[in-house]
């Protein structure tokens, strides 16, 4: 089957005709700076500083395209926008969920060239789609840097989205970097969490004093979430949450540095105790980006309901392979009447191969067929408890976690991996890693 023809497959496998079809494509990290004879270990520029490469094996085969351990080429996130045109060419929503820009940003204009030309390359390949962005880290400049309110770089960031924001949208993100949009007959809210994370940087403290949390409710979005919740639970209609950087942690094969925790503890109550409250209801579920992995967090036991509809993040894996994973994108089913993704396919370029071409990897329904029948809180806490006593059922997580390029990951990130999906608040994901036992499997 070819790639155009698979874009039909949930509707089919679901019998639902009124899902909606949502495009996500995330951090695509566009490096205006690439040059394709330069090599990884000077991140893919002529002038570059010293640079670790994880997997420093990988090896591209086609470096016009891009090389694991460096952002994105233009002619990669045109090719990733076109491939995605082809397998869903009318999308009812396209979710760019931060990190447009590149890592290691020189200075504020190459950002800001980056966000502008992805946004130009996406609406120019959907001239008619509703297209919703969420702020990311590197969309700031410096990275995690930027004022609890209205600036002159956030009006900068948003003059350069332009393409994809419609008027009332501009009006939204320039006040903070979020907003609340309905397209198709979704409510989608697009949250601004680098000011949860534990690296964001306001611009009026000072640096030595950075990471200890500046308010209990920076440009009060925690105030702004909660009403606009109520508003759409009142109507009896959902939400899709959209996040760039997700609450809980970041896990890599190799790290052994397993309290890499992402918001400060408090935060994560906070909007625990939000979403909770409005489970079964106005929340449907919720998507990221940031982690370039493709995993997903649960959040009901950490918030008191371990049963509460939609308290789960799924997150995607990112266009930019500048973590060794290969390029990817992928669309959702998500039910027109709820709001809650039903089912997803993930479609990937293999780098490696001697002419890539992107291609599906999975269908979430089909992979863990035998352990569920959808992505819903249920079926997600089934299939992370599976994750300790089934070797061959962790080895399909690893492999669509990191797109392809590991295969297996050391006994401390397995168990770091499997408790990162369970718990996202600091004393339960430790206490977790200190009960788990993975040996037997």
């Amino acid at each position: 089957m070819t790639i155009t023809g698979r874009y039909l497959f949930g509707l089919a496998l679901l019998g639902l005709a009124c899902a909606a079809r949502v495009l996500q494509i995330t951090d695509l990290h566009y490096d205006p700076l690439y040059e394709a004879s330069a090599k990884p270990d000077s991140f893919c520029r002529v002038d570059g500083k010293s640079h670790d490469v994880f997997n420093s094996s990988l090896t591209s085969n086609a470096v016009s395209l891009g090389q694991y351990g460096c952002d994105a080429p233009e002619s990669l996130i045109r090719s990733a926008v076109a491939a995605a045109a082809a397998v869903e060419p009318h999308p009812d929503v396209i979710l760019l969920s931060g990190d447009l820009g590149p890592h290691k940003s020189p200075d504020e204009s190459t950002t800001l060239k980056a966000i502008s030309t992805v946004a130009t390359i996406v609406r120019s390949q959907f001239p008619a789609a509703t297209i919703i962005p969420t702020l990311g880290n590197d969309d700031l400049f410096p990275n995690y840097g930027m004022a609890a309110g209205p600036s002159d770089q956030l009006t900068s960031i948003t003059r350069a989205l332009s393409p994809v924001l419609d008027s009332s949208q501009t009006s939204q993100f320039a006040r903070c970097g979020f907003l609340n949009a309905t397209a198709a007959g979704l409510h989608i809210i697009s949250l601004n969490t680098i000011l949860y994370s534990r690296q964001y940087v306001p611009e009026d403290m000072v640096f030595g004093l950075a990471g200890s949390g500046s308010s209990d409710d920076p440009c009060g979005q925690f105030a702004w979430l909660e009403r606009t919740l109520t508003y759409v639970q009142t109507r009896g209609e959902s939400a899709l949450l959209v996040l760039h950087i997700p609450p809980g942690y970041h896990i890599s094969p190799e790290s052994k540095d397993i309290d890499s925790r992402l918001w400060h503890d408090s935060y994560v109550e906070r909007f625990g105790s939000i979403v909770s409250s409005h489970s079964g209801g106005a929340v449907a579920g919720m998507v990221a980006g940031h982690l370039h992995t493709d995993v997903f967090r649960l959040l009901g036991a950490d918030a008191g309901n371990p049963d509460g509809a939609g308290l789960f993040v799924l997150s995607a894996p990112s266009v930019s392979p500048v973590d060794g994973n290969n390029p990817s994108f992928r669309v959702y089913d998500v039910a027109g009447v709820t709001g809650s993704p039903m089912d997803w396919t993930q479609y990937y370029l293999p780098l490696a191969d001697a002419a890539p071409s992107w291609r599906r990897e999975y269908t979430f329904s089909q992979r863990y067929s035998a352990v569920l029948e959808r992505p819903d809180v249920h079926g997600l806490t089934a299939l992370a408890s599976e994750f300790a006593g089934s070797a061959t059922l962790f080895a399909s997580y690893v492999e669509s976690a990191f797109v392809g390029t590991v295969q297996s990951v050391s006994k401390d990130a397995r168990k770091a991996m499997i408790c990162a999906a369970e718990h996202v608040l600091h004393d339960n994901y430790k206490s977790c890693l200190k009960k788990i036992d993975v040996s037997k499997n």
